[in-house]
């Protein structure tokens, strides 16, 4: 949104505030030095030198500053979490401590469409970033924007070139931290990728946001911060991947006998990758939820999943499927109750959510909700679709066939069951479903095909939205 329509409103720090600032980010140093400590057998000196600064400390405010935190996990299936042996068990593990849904999906199997929708609220036909390489629009309004407008700090820390600033999700933050140092490749989707720099890993990038939370101590903030890891190329775990994804297109195109087996060590590198992200994860939200001085409310999510092989595909972005759309979805706060949630959800309903958690108004007219109401599940779907391709583009199967991708392909999830097709036809999971529901759902894909074909981008700052921020306090009379 441009700085002309909203003007950002914030108040300097009383010098009570940058005293607990100050104590706030020496708390959190030791806290998470604690934390690592323990796993190697120096908790000790370590929880000595944690009383002892505690000791020193005057009485807490009865009123903890809030914090929400967003966390975005790149490519992450949601079995990592729901299957019986997930490749992320501590993070399974916390998930029992908050809630847990078990039929969220993604509106997009690629990374930009999916995190404009988790910032936007609106489907990827509706805010115009419906392929990776465009740039979401100035004058969408996202929910860090709303955080910034209602006087909270706001900063990001992410973990791959997709989410560069040139995409525009620096909207509504502070400070937008996009530094990345494994060398990948020296394009992405048409744009020239900075040194080939393209991600970093996530001991660095949780590192970083545990220096944002330290030096906001005091302040209300609203962070979001992303990891790469489970993302190809596989099992970098010390940033040297050690298998790329091209050499599974090399395999499906010359040897596709070889592919169960390539198929298989990809996907133990995956599980691999997943589990070194936990253990750095583990960490980070140890030491962000045990602060006493503020309110911290987590979300967790994916902009996506993977397949490898499940549906003839690999990878992910070119496939309607359950593998590439489901992934997890996790609330940590203290004003939830421990439940597991299947009720169906997706990325629209993580703004609302957020907001919900922060006490703030929501000006924000969009078809998500706040998950931190139950919705009745015969009344409430996912919808989404894969992301655009130019003419001519091939979806690779794992038999080395070729399948054509010929224009957009959208999905519907009803009741645990998802339904993708386009204009002309419609594949349910299951049973079909009977020729008017089909012929219903053709219907709303060749509308919505008509609008990712205008550039469509509804509901940016439109009127009724704009009156709504006028009317919550968010914008002056003069916009």
């Amino acid at each position: 949104m441009s700085s002309s329509r909203l003007e950002v409103l914030k108040q300097p720090a009383t010098t009570s505030q940058r005293w607990r600032r100050t104590l706030g980010g020496a708390l959190f140093r030791l806290r998470a030095r604690a934390r690592l400590g323990a796993r190697h057998g120096a908790v000790a000196l370590l929880t000595l030198s944690l009383g002892v600064a505690c000791g020193d400390a005057p009485a807490r405010s009865e009123s903890p500053t809030p914090r929400v935190v967003l966390i975005t996990l790149d490519t992450l299936r949601a079995d990592a979490l729901l299957d019986e042996n997930p490749s992320m068990p501590k993070l399974a593990a916390r998930a029992q401590q908050g809630l847990n849904f078990t039929d969220f999906w993604s509106a997009c199997t690629t990374t930009q469409p999916a995190h404009a929708s988790l910032f936007t609220g609106l489907h990827p036909w509706e805010h115009g970033v419906h392929a990776n390489g465009l740039v979401l629009a100035d004058d969408a309004l996202t929910v860090a924007e709303i955080f910034q407008l209602a006087g909270w700090r706001t900063e990001a820390v992410v973990a791959s070139f997709p989410l560069e600033k040139r995409f525009g999700f620096t909207q509504g933050f502070d400070a937008y931290d996009d530094e990345f140092l494994v060398t990948l490749k020296g394009e992405w989707a048409g744009e020239d990728v900075d040194n080939d720099r393209f991600y970093t890993l996530a001991p660095t990038i949780l590192e970083r946001a545990g220096a944002v939370v330290e030096r906001t101590a005091g302040e209300p903030l609203f962070l979001w911060t992303h990891a790469f890891d489970p993302h190809a190329p596989y099992g970098d775990l010390a940033g040297k991947p050690e298998l790329h994804l091209r050499a599974l297109f090399k395999a499906a195109r010359n040897a596709p006998s070889e592919m169960p087996a390539t198929l298989a060590r990809a996907r133990a590198l995956y599980n691999a990758d997943a589990r070194a992200l936990d253990d750095a994860l583990d960490v980070f939200l140890d030491t962000l939820l045990d602060d006493p001085d503020h309110e911290t409310h987590v979300v967790i999510t994916a902009d996506h999943g993977e397949s490898f092989g499940e549906d003839m595909s690999f990878g992910h972005g070119r496939r309607v499927s359950r593998v590439q759309l489901q992934v997890p979805c996790i609330v940590l706060s203290s004003k939830v109750s421990a439940a597991v949630r299947d009720d169906t959800a997706g990325s629209v309903d993580i703004p609302h959510t957020l907001l919900e958690l922060a006490e703030l108004a929501n000006p924000l007219r969009t078809n998500g909700r706040s998950l931190l109401s139950r919705g009745s599940g015969g009344e409430l779907q996912a919808v989404g679709m894969r992301q655009t391709f130019p003419p001519g583009h091939g979806d690779p199967q794992i038999d080395g066939t070729e399948l054509s991708i010929e224009g957009p392909n959208f999905f519907v999830v009803r009741e645990g069951r998802l339904h993708g097709g386009d204009a002309n036809s419609v594949k349910s999971e299951g049973e079909p479903l009977p020729e008017a529901a089909q012929a219903s759902l053709r219907e709303r894909f060749a509308t919505w095909t008509k609008l990712v074909e205008a550039g469509a981008a509804q509901g940016l700052n439109d009127p009724e939205t704009m009156e709504a921020m006028k009317q919550l306090g968010y914008v002056g009379e003069d916009g």
